[in-house]
């Protein structure tokens, strides 16, 4: 399953081996709730194009993804699509 949707990033941390981005999350249906989403190990994001300014609290950007197989709201990210039309793969272990 594919989760899409639009989110407002609240706040990123470091969790064991991947980062995890906790955001509100509107969905298809125009439902926002918070999820987390939990992307690669911060080297495989650098290797990426990402920095550490990359994402900053309060940016809306589109999550492309895997729901967690429980259906809770946690997602695996596939890629980020910033409003200027940039991508940045997820860097997770579903994504390339």
């Amino acid at each position: 399953m594919v989760a899409r949707g639009g989110a407002c990033v609240d706040r990123g941390a470091c969790a064991c081996c991947h980062f995890l981005v906790h955001a509100f999350v509107t969905t298809t249906v125009s439902l926002t709730a918070p999820w987390a989403l939990e992307m690669g190990s911060p080297n495989g994001l650098l290797r990426r194009g990402w920095s550490r300014k990359t994402l900053q609290v309060g940016q809306e950007v589109k999550i492309n993804g895997y729901r967690a197989k429980d259906g809770s709201d946690k997602a695996s990210v596939k890629t980020v699509v910033f409003a200027d039309g940039r991508a940045l793969s997820g860097a997770s272990s579903k994504g390339p």
